[in-house]
């Protein structure tokens, strides 16, 4: 199972409490991570040129920009993995001290998904899967059941590839 949280430790121990520690990874939502940047550089007081280098920086590095092919998969999370050390290198030259320590405890939690997917063909399926039913959903009436059984279809098609055993209820 995987639990997608913004940082904010209360779902976490509601998680834990709630299942009475049942295994789970965590995964960071990767659309929060350069938004809560902005605030960490607000409290270190960054000039304004340093706010723009390093939300540049940020969005670069965290942010997922396209579909990857299978077999380029692995070397992508690499190369945005390498780029967020990067990102808190230059945090740490640049003296942001509470940017820096956000990111180095964000990092072991970013692109859980992706690095534990069984088919790799994506970073971050529940937030595509997501954004895509919310898309179609949009301009459309559709019930709640209706919004809940088309992500089930999503996220199923993506983590299992087969549809034994899913329950649509009407």
């Amino acid at each position: 199972m995987v639990l997608v949280a913004d940082g904010d430790q209360t779902p976490l121990e509601a998680w834990k409490e709630v299942t009475k520690g049942t295994y789970a990874l965590i995964q960071r939502c990767l659309w929060h991570i350069p938004h809560q940047l902005k605030y960490m550089l607000w409290k270190d007081k960054a000039t304004q040129e340093q706010r723009k280098s390093i939300l540049f920086l940020a969005y670069n590095a965290i942010l997922l920009r396209k579909q990857v092919a299978i077999d380029e998969f692995n070397e992508y999370i690499q190369l945005k993995i390498l780029r967020v050390e990067n990102l808190i290198k230059t945090c740490q030259k640049e003296e942001l001290k509470t940017c820096e320590t956000f990111l180095k405890n964000a990092k072991d939690h970013l692109f859980i998904i992706g690095r534990n997917a069984k088919d790799n063909h994506s970073a971050s399926l529940t937030e595509r899967a997501v954004r895509t039913i919310k898309q179609r959903t949009k301009h459309a009436y559709w019930s709640e059941k209706g919004v809940e059984n088309a992500a089930k279809v999503r996220l199923n098609h993506f983590y299992n590839q087969k549809f034994e055993g899913l329950y649509f209820e009407t």
